[in-house]
């Protein structure tokens, strides 16, 4: 994993934190990236500074010397770029990971992550995490797209069962549910479908209307309305 950021950001620190994890350390503040297959890079360390690493407030040290010889190694494959940043307020930061972005390195797309930084973080565990969750996509489970397909298939089983109850909804209940399906400040996910996130959205603020008016009898009604027992008929 190759981790780049501003000066002071706090690369060399979580590397020291990632060494006494376990990993290794093959180069501090200069890797020399080579091409040595069509859709593989290396990295090493120039042998002026190999083995070393810098700690504001400490200076250089030999990691080899401190943490022995498995904390370091001389060249690794580049399979994955981290890019520190100094967490923005009002940036937008993405949560679900669906998306994939890349970086082109010596003519190899180079999968590319952006890690805001704020205290509190561990960014060494945050990284350890990310390595591995490289590594399962490489092997083909992509967590964010499970998961966003396991949405998408509650977004259509809710659109559905609104598409039930609506004949059987009174006058205010109808319009409940269509301030909550008209709702400008919806933040419909990217591999979600609109019209039924919508009706989905509408469905539960219609839910949440009744049990807050403390109406548990009329909620209890239109949830078997709205999801009927295997093998039963909904009314029509």
């Amino acid at each position: 994993t190759l981790l780049l950021g501003e000066s002071g950001i706090g690369k060399s620190e979580t590397a020291i934190e990632l060494v006494k994890r376990g990993h290794r350390l093959i180069a501090d503040d200069a890797v020399e990236i080579k091409k040595v297959a069509a859709n593989r890079l290396e990295g090493s360390a120039p042998e002026l500074i190999r083995h070393y690493i810098e700690l504001r407030g400490i200076g250089v040290v030999d990691v080899r010397r401190l943490f022995g010889m498995s904390a370091v190694k001389l060249d690794s494959a580049v399979d994955l770029l981290i890019n520190l940043e100094v967490w923005k307020e009002g940036a937008v930061y993405d949560r679900l990971g669906a998306d994939e972005f890349f970086t082109n390195i010596l003519d190899v797309e180079l999968p590319t992550l952006t890690i805001p930084v704020k205290p509190g973080r561990n960014l060494a565990v945050i990284i350890e995490v990310a390595a591995m969750n490289n590594r399962n996509k490489k092997m083909g489970h992509n967590a964010a797209l499970e998961f966003a397909d396991q949405v998408d298939r509650h977004i259509q089983q809710e659109a559905a069962a609104m598409e039930r109850l609506l004949p059987h909804l009174t006058e205010e209940e109808a319009g409940i549910y269509r301030r909550g399906r008209n709702s400008t400040h919806l933040n419909i996910p990217k591999h979600a479908r609109p019209a039924e996130y919508r009706m989905a959205t509408g469905m539960e603020v219609l839910f949440g209307y009744l049990h807050l008016k403390g109406d548990s009898g009329r909620l209890r009604s239109l949830f078997a309305l709205a999801y009927p027992a295997p093998g039963e008929q909904p009314p029509q």
